[in-house]
């Protein structure tokens, strides 16, 4: 459930050591006996190993190490279970957990941001659980066709009730530990694409405290070329090859509201997308809509097929450059299908939108 966050760990190097006499982790793993324990420091190139220990017959442990200095650690009996810590050189803490699951329950005394730690991770667990419970229930009442639109507008609303309050309760996080590096953590349980505005507020209060922290410096630039592709901003100009051979330019869409659709004939979850894509064109082209198709293909015969048999007959282009493709740095494309929605004007009014959410921003946008 608890990402090892994209954003910051593995983000940066450490700050500075303070001195400190005495620093390790002790404490107690149930159903652990005889597991080996690791303690990591995260850096921005690789997770170093400190220290590690056998945990007894009593799933009792300790660690003398010295903390190198403030920043984010780890103990993990394996990549996938593992408890973050917020450290600094005289951190001594004692750990108890469950090895089945480290995560759930956790507690620690002794370093009361590894602490804070604890109780944000619990804290959205629970929201967590809630929102899955409210997704099974809907995609199973879909699934055997007794989704009524009553409970199909009942379901949603609680969906979106629930994402409103972990929003809130994240950004609350962050504004109540702005003095440390807390803040990082909370960036993570964020959408890129929508809190945009949040987000670049977290992380210029973190540039403020912590101007030479090497964990602040990459999400400050990530921050600035999240702006960049912002909801609000300008769409960046595509200049790619039709399937004759002529250039086509994303500026010539202009008068239209369009859609930038980057796919790929190999691209299985684009393939299964189309025939959406391809209803909502239909049900929109004669009012004021266009479809860009901005492919990642290196092989023009199996894309010009891939057009063919899924009946795409909207404006497409490629440079036939796989992942190479300039526009794939020009727009962060780290994955496909993707799509952005530009206005009339070439400005960004919608990102990844799909199926039913696609049809109902086009009703709004163009009613």
């Amino acid at each position: 459930m608890i990402k090892h966050f994209s954003f910051l760990i593995c983000a940066a190097v450490l700050l500075a050591s303070c001195s400190g006499d005495k620093s390790g982790i002790s404490g107690n793993i149930e159903n652990a006996k005889n597991e080996t324990l690791f303690f990591e420091q995260l850096t921005s190139t690789k997770v170093n190993k400190l220290d590690s220990v056998k945990i007894d017959k009593n799933g009792d442990f300790k660690m003398n190490v010295k903390i190198p200095g403030y920043g984010f650690y780890r103990v993990r009996l394996s990549d996938n279970n593992f408890i973050t810590l917020l450290l600094d050189s005289t951190s001594n803490i004692e750990l108890t957990a469950n090895a089945l699951n480290l995560q759930d329950g956790y507690t620690i005394k002794g370093s009361p941001e590894s602490e804070k730690i604890a109780n944000l991770f619990n804290g959205m667990k629970k929201t967590f659980a809630t929102r899955d419970s409210i997704s099974k229930l809907y995609n199973m009442l879909a699934q055997e066709g007794k989704m009524d639109s009553i409970t199909d507008a009942s379901l949603k609303a609680q969906f979106l009730s629930i994402n409103t309050a972990n929003k809130e309760y994240i950004l609350n996080f962050a504004k109540e530990n702005n003095t440390s590096l807390l803040p990082l953590l909370a960036v993570e349980y964020l959408n890129p694409q929508e809190d945009v505005v949040e987000i670049a507020k977290i992380v210029e209060s973190l540039n403020a405290n912590f101007p030479n922290s090497e964990y602040v410096k990459p999400l400050v630039s990530r921050v600035n070329e999240m702006k960049r592709l912002s909801v609000g901003s300008e769409a960046p100009e595509i200049m790619v090859s039709d399937p004759d051979g002529k250039q086509i330019a994303l500026s010539s869409f202009r008068g239209k509201v369009v859609l930038i659709d980057f796919w790929a004939s190999w691209c299985g979850p684009c393939r299964k997308e189309n025939p959406n894509v391809v209803k909502v064109y239909q049900k929109y082209k004669d009012k004021g809509f266009e479809i860009f198709g901005v492919s990642l293909d290196k092989e023009k015969g199996a894309w010009l097929q891939a057009i063919a048999a899924d009946k795409l007959t909207w404006k497409h282009g490629s440079e036939l450059a796989f992942w190479n493709s300039s526009f794939v740095k020009t727009y962060n494309i780290t994955g496909i299908p993707n799509t952005v929605l530009v206005d009339k004007n070439g400005i960004i009014i919608a990102k990844d939108l799909r199926g039913a959410q696609l049809e109902q921003k086009l009703t709004e946008v163009l009613k």
